[in-house]
């Protein structure tokens, strides 16, 4: 697609979304409703990059004539003291051309509240990690690129102050169960856990405050019909651990050698023996700084994969990011209001040596694909992490595509620069603009 195709496709989409909203609000309910709907065309029968990636799975990869959005979302207090509460969400797009008429649900959840901690079913939207939510690149492992799956999650809204040092630490956390869709070519019926820990120290009036924390992700559980007859290499004939003490042993990254072989461990054991499930997760580091009218907010987000990060093999890899906004009120009827610059880097890998036994020599990381879970690090077909490792089925014409039975994503090597700004136009109106550069080897 010509740069020509790409601007008429962005300013169609954007030109035809009229939409519509009804607010109701009392001293306990809250009741808001929106509706939209718009067209998406495109060159090449295919959609540009930026109007589709990171949205949820929500724009589809193909062009459509209609494209039909509609929610509700409906919040009440529970007792006078509003520290409780009950919020149920339901958001509906219909997709006129995916190939044929499609409905999907990108939120469909309640939740529990009580102050800054909720209890949650359903799918929700969420961002994980320290890059901005609208104008990044996308996360490492958690991009917003994919369709929100459904879980079970309990955690706090927002960073929680320290009972004692109330000014000074605060937090915020996750922990959930989650599945994966069973129209999996390859397994089916997997399940994802998930849980994140983020520290902040500082007060809010220091000029410089700092953050840290990590996120881990496990895909686990699940059937292979391909390895029905296969007893112990890559599966126990077809099956992945699914007992409590096989869950136990993803939630703490451990492998279930204890279990089945106290003595040494043979070499053709299955890989849920070694550990449970696919782990992935990344080491976040965030500093903050307060400016005369913004913000200024550094962060980097490292690859854990298979042990490289822990011996400072991958360190280079990751996202790299830099992002300001503003804090206090523009002049003229034009605005800049937030500025983000991005680098995406996945090109060590860990080094080219795999050896299990030699934590050093942890490398051939090969970011989102597993031997196991061969479907990859995606839901619904689109990856969950940086979109800028895309699937096999995404690539150009002429490119190898090797299939379900070797990896999910062969192009998981890439260096990428990103930047967005977005702000306002005579006090009614905002705008936003992406662009990327990348390299792909």
């Amino acid at each position: 697609m010509n740069a020509a195709s790409r601007w008429f496709a962005g300013i169609s989409l954007l030109s035809v979304l009229p939409s519509a909203s009804f607010a109701q609000d009392s001293t306990r309910h809250h009741l808001r409703a929106f509706a939209a709907v718009g067209t998406l065309p495109g060159a090449s029968g295919r959609t540009p990059f930026w109007l589709t990636a990171n949205q949820f799975g929500i724009v589809p990869k193909t062009p459509q004539a209609a494209l039909v959005q509609a929610g509700i979302r409906y919040r009440v207090p529970l007792g006078r003291s509003r520290n409780w509460g009950v919020e149920t969400v339901l958001e509906a797009v219909g997709q006129s051309n995916n190939p044929g008429v499609r409905v999907i649900l990108p939120e469909a959840f309640v939740r529990l509240h009580y102050r800054n901690w909720e209890l949650l079913g359903g799918r929700r939207r969420t961002i994980v990690g320290f890059q901005d939510s609208t104008l990044s690149a996308g996360g490492a492992i958690w991009s917003g690129n994919a369709l929100p799956m459904p879980e079970v999650r309990f955690g706090t809204v927002d960073y929680v102050s320290f009972p004692v040092l109330k000014k000074w630490f605060a937090f915020k956390a996750h922990y959930n169960h989650a599945w994966f869709e069973n129209s999996r070519p390859f397994v089916q019926n997997a399940y994802l856990h998930s849980k994140s820990l983020y520290i902040r120290f500082g007060k809010a009036t220091w000029p410089v405050r700092f953050h840290a924390g990590a996120s881990h992700f496990v895909q686990w559980a699940g059937y292979a019909p391909a390895l029905k007859d296969d007893p112990g290499v890559y599966s126990q004939y077809g099956h992945f651990e699914k007992s409590w003490l096989g869950y136990w042993r993803a939630v703490l990254a451990r492998s279930l050698n204890e279990k089945y072989f106290p003595g040494q461990v043979p070499s053709d054991i299955s890989l849920d023996l070694n550990r449970v499930g696919n782990h992935l997760g990344t080491a976040d580091l965030a500093m903050e700084i307060r400016l005369r009218g913004g913000r200024v907010f550094l962060y980097n987000q490292s690859f854990i994969e298979d042990g490289s990060l822990f011996f400072l093999k991958s360190v280079v890899d990751g996202l790299r990011g830099v992002r300001w906004f503003r804090t206090n009120q523009p002049r003229g009827p034009f605005s800049i209001d937030r500025v983000t610059v991005e680098n995406v880097y996945t090109m060590n890998q860990g080094g080219p040596i795999f050896d299990i036994n030699v934590g050093p020599n942890r490398g051939r990381d090969n970011y989102f694909n597993h031997n196991q879970y061969r479907d990859g690090w995606s839901y619904f077909r689109r990856t969950i992490g940086t979109p800028f490792i895309p699937p096999d089925t995404d690539l150009a014409a002429g490119l190898p595509r090797p299939g379900y039975n070797e990896q999910y994503a062969t192009n998981n090597r890439v260096w990428v620069v990103h930047g967005g700004m977005a702000g306002r136009a005579f006090g009614r109106f905002t705008w936003e603009a992406k662009g990327s550069y990348s390299m792909n080897f």
